[in-house]
């Protein structure tokens, strides 16, 4: 934050229920309340939170300053108080990693309910051009930017969303009014990705695919990588309400921004690993056991390093949000051509999730099986997984996964048993009342915490 930011934009207050919400305010040059401009509103992280009306501009206020003069717009920046928080959330905070609970049906702060009566009010302005409303946030800011969607779903023309995340379902209320650029850290330890990338899965599922920027060895200050974007603000200032799209402003961006990990292309599906791969190549291990999986699989080495460490010889091949058809595609690459001892194979939950669409446990069971016969004819020992229990999958709720994934597990447990591979039976030992994930293992009722993996490696460490 600089000096001519400070001056830049002008200091108020918005009384609101007896309190006070500072806010900064920044006008275009030469502002004529005759004409029309965007409004722009920004919302902080926790660490600005406070009554200076300073610390909010501390990230990205320089960038809009200069800016301004190219995109020319009403920018807002609120600040929300010690204390509060700018989205309904349960924060966890964990020694190896914070679990972040959005509900389903929020009930909005007092910082909230500021920010969204002050937006109300600066919309009556004659000057504001409702077709061109902006909503952006970074990590406590991004959260807050998915709640605030999901509650003015007709507002915003664009949306801008930095390491946040939100409760996955309720991107059905905007994702086919609101484009959305998703940033994050891929080590972020403050807000893990998977928050991010749990959204994505499901604007994807709800009609949109969303342009989703993910920084490889970044923490939690994504917001640098975010704001160095050279289109950030021509892709922001390039939609409008009325049309979508943009309107005396540069060209949007049409590239494919479909996540790489949920496309079936060549470079997508056999890529990832490719030079961890040739490395391994090189190298004896006759030990060697490799885990073939989605998300669940992947999160384990950063959720759980130890076990891994512990475990030089376990080789890490999960992919988040991948289905079966799209493991079955790379397991050459990934699995055989390692010449591991053996494959363990967790997958499937994302085919009942309908990530590649809807998939039957006949199609998923045949996949899975074919992994295993490939395994088998190139002397690899199978080791079958059950899927973890899911009540309902927070980006597609509804789909009552529960006795899918029994019944599933029941093909593959019969399978492993006739064709003499193990079976892990880590269904029985996690599932809850309703055969859902107990809420003790997992953040999200899909994916699993330090506690849940835990309790997979000591059902695994038994069956090997």
């Amino acid at each position: 934050m600089s000096s001519e930011a400070l001056k830049a934009f002008e200091a108020k207050t918005y009384s609101y229920k007896g309190k006070e919400l500072p806010y900064r305010i920044l006008y275009p040059e030469n502002f004529d309340t005759s004409k029309k401009y965007p409004l722009h509103l920004f919302l902080h992280g926790a660490g600005e939170r406070g009554s200076d009306n300073q610390a909010q501009l501390v990230h990205g206020s320089d960038l809009f300053v200069k800016m301004n003069e190219q995109y020319p717009a009403v920018v807002i920046f609120p600040q929300c108080p010690k204390g509060d928080y700018w989205a309904d959330v349960e924060v966890t905070r964990g020694e190896n990693q914070n679990v972040f609970k959005y509900p389903a049906s929020p009930t909005p702060t007092w910082a909230m309910q500021a920010v969204t009566t002050l937006l109300e009010e600066t919309l009556e302005e004659s000057y504001i051009d409702h077709n061109r409303i902006y909503l952006g946030g970074l990590s406590m800011g991004g959260m807050g930017t998915y709640e605030l969607l999901a509650s003015k779903p007709d507002t915003f023309a664009a949306a801008t969303a930095i390491c946040g995340g939100g409760y996955p379902a309720n991107t059905a209320r905007w994702a086919q009014q609101t484009p959305v650029w998703i940033f994050h850290g891929e080590v972020d330890a403050v807000v893990p990705v998977i928050y991010s990338q749990l959204m994505v899965e499901s604007l994807l599922q709800n009609g949109q695919t969303p342009r989703f920027s993910l920084y490889p060895n970044v923490n939690h200050d994504s917001w640098t990588n975010a704001f160095n974007e050279p289109d950030f603000f021509s892709w922001v200032y390039g939609h409008t309400k009325e049309t979508g799209d943009p309107a005396d402003t540069p060209e949007v961006i049409t590239e494919d921004c479909t996540p790489e990990w949920l496309k079936f292309s060549e470079s997508s599906l056999l890529t990832k690993f490719e030079q961890d791969n040739e490395r391994l190549k090189t190298t004896n291990n006759s030990q060697r056991i490799v885990f073939m999986g989605d998300s669940i699989t992947e999160g384990w080495s950063s959720t759980s390093p130890e076990f891994w460490e512990e475990n030089p010889h376990y080789i890490n091949r999960g992919v988040g949000g991948q289905t079966t058809s799209q493991m079955l595609l790379r397991f050459r690459k990934d699995v055989i051509n390692l010449t591991p001892k053996k494959v363990v194979i967790l997958a499937g939950t994302n085919d009942i999730a309908g990530n590649t669409g809807i998939t039957s446990n006949q199609t998923i069971y045949d996949n899975i099986i074919t992994m295993a016969e490939l395994a088998t004819v190139h002397n690899i020992d199978v080791v079958l997984s059950s899927i973890l229990p899911v009540y309902d999958y927070p980006w597609k709720t509804g789909l009552q996964p529960a006795t899918k994934i029994t019944e599933l597990n029941t093909l593959l447990k019969d399978y492993a048993l006739k064709n003499g591979h193990t079976y892990i039976d880590y269904h029985s030992v996690m599932r809850d009342a309703q055969n859902g994930m107990q809420s003790l293992l997992t953040y999200d009722g899909v994916h699993c915490n330090k506690a849940g993996y835990e309790v997979m490696e000591k059902v695994l460490s038994s069956a090997l």
